[in-house]
């Protein structure tokens, strides 16, 4: 009894690893998405330049599966020169998490250090076709915060940066 337990989880383990091997992560650029908000150069930047968004201001990124697919957000780059910033993130209209910048000032010298979220609420499967990204600001400082780039966590092999930015059928 005890062996064939410990067999069913083996093979437990071994299915959710083989699984997870297929798994990409894809990062979508904050100003990727030609938002009106302003964008501002920084060095540190993985494209020298990010978002500012504040209160109430918000980021939409479309992304394609080619069937039904587990999608996480691994990862939020940020940064932030004053009070904390509050930001929720939504999957296809449904939320999915949500992160807090700390509170951190130094002149402005900070708006070029730069922070990740972490992972960012839990796992969901999302639908074959075009699907949705929201990062909304449901509080913020008069100096908001400034977005860099989204991980995107995807579990599955045959997904390739064409098709996760809707370029390919």
């Amino acid at each position: 009894m005890k062996s064939s337990a410990y067999t069913y989880v083996c093979i437990l383990l071994a299915m959710v690893a083989v699984k997870s091997c297929g798994a990409k992560i894809f990062r979508i650029e904050a100003e990727s998405t030609r938002p009106d908000h302003p964008l501002k150069a920084r060095s540190n930047a993985s494209n020298k330049t990010d978002v500012r968004l504040h209160q109430n201001d918000l980021l939409s990124f479309r992304f394609c599966l080619k069937g039904e697919t587990s999608v996480s957000i691994k990862s939020v780059t940020f940064s932030n020169d004053g009070g904390a910033d509050k930001c929720i993130i939504h999957i296809n209209g449904i939320k999915v998490g949500e992160f807090v910048s700390t509170f951190a000032t130094n002149y402005s010298k900070f708006w070029n250090v730069f922070k990740s979220s972490g992972e960012v609420g839990s796992a969901m499967k999302a639908d074959p076709g075009c699907n949705t990204i929201t990062l909304f600001v449901t509080s913020a400082d008069d100096y908001g915060i400034e977005i860099d780039h989204i991980e995107v966590y995807v579990e599955d092999a045959e997904v390739n940066a064409d098709i996760f930015r809707c370029n390919s059928d």
